[in-house]
């Protein structure tokens, strides 16, 4: 594993047009006053995180407990006991928040419900759905974090699985409208939500080369994202494409991967970093950033400082350049 510094170095050549360099600061993790343990979200905040049984999204589910979220939907399609030790964790980190807190806690309790659904299957995500508007009675935060990584992730093209290909297609962007869609009207009828979606991508999708299947299916969910900004922002939607930042907690090796690369040497990001990202992107309205891209990498205060640069350029949009 590269060292934090090492890693800005071998990313440091990457095209101006992939965002990288934005913010002078690239952050590993998040500053104090962004740590979820050190925000606190209007009461009643209720959030769904699809893939949310390990890595990023268990991260992301986890500090929006520590911010006091008091719903937390979790949802996987795999198998249900991890799924349901995420969820004690979530009330473990809830429970801490409010001991911190001492006697100027404000009572808060946490409802988390966690469920297995398939987000590329219509049946299981209408039933999820009805689910959350049945137990929670709301929704302000929804986070598409399901995601499948190909097999074949950095074959060449003739030697990838056109099944495996298309899985990655049907996750990623097929899951990300299926939950969209089945939850959109909960979402705008939530009084004073913070109707907020955010679609998780990579920054592979950049580029034209491996891994392919990463790379487009991503480049689908932003523009899924940019539709939802576009097509409801006059109803207070916000929507973000947001990357999370090289994860030093995902659990793949090279050979797991299927090619010997320095690709794993650099995922040295705190697992902190993406859900400080979503919760900084939810927990107050930021409509200049909507349906653009965000890296969790930023620094807040150096974005925000951009704030005029990136609305009067229509800055981190996908466009044609000619």
């Amino acid at each position: 594993m590269k060292t934090r510094e090492e890693r800005n170095t071998l990313q440091k050549d990457l095209p101006g047009w992939s965002g990288w360099r934005l913010t002078p600061t690239i952050r590993c993790e998040p500053v104090a006053k962004n740590k979820p343990e050190n925000t606190r979200l209007p009461p009643g905040t209720t959030v769904l995180i699809t893939g949310a049984a390990q890595g990023v999204g268990e991260a992301i589910a986890l500090g929006f407990a520590r911010a006091g979220a008091t719903g937390i939907i979790i949802v996987t399609d795999l198998a249900t006991d991890k799924l349901v030790n995420v969820a004690k964790r979530i009330k473990v980190a809830a429970s801490a928040k409010e001991e911190e807190k001492g006697e100027g806690g404000d009572g808060r309790e946490i409802k988390v419900t966690a469920l297995q659904c398939d987000v590329t299957k219509t049946t299981d995500v209408n039933a999820l759905a009805q689910t959350i508007e049945k137990e929670h009675g709301r929704l302000d935060v929804l986070i598409s974090n399901a995601n499948y990584l190909p097999r074949t992730t950095y074959s060449e093209l003739h030697e990838t699985d056109p099944e495996d290909f298309a899985r990655c297609f049907e996750v990623s962007v097929i899951g990300t409208y299926q939950v969209i869609r089945s939850l959109m009207p909960l979402l705008l009828k939530s009084e004073g939500g913070l109707k907020t979606v955010i679609g998780l991508v990579c920054m592979g999708m950049f580029w034209g080369e491996s891994p392919l299947a990463m790379s487009a299916a991503k480049m689908g969910v932003a523009r899924v994202v940019e539709n939802v900004a576009k097509g409801y922002g006059d109803r207070g939607v916000l929507a973000y494409a947001m990357y999370p930042g090289g994860d030093k907690w995902i659990n793949l090796s090279p050979e797991a991967l299927g090619v010997v690369t320095d690709i794993m040497t650099v995922c040295v990001d705190s697992p902190e970093l993406p859900a400080a990202m979503a919760i900084w992107l939810s927990k107050e309205p930021r409509p200049w950033l909507s349906g653009r891209y965000v890296s969790a990498q930023y620094d807040t205060d150096e974005l925000e400082a951009k704030k005029d640069e990136i609305v009067k350029g229509d800055k981190l949009k996908f466009k044609m350049v000619v």
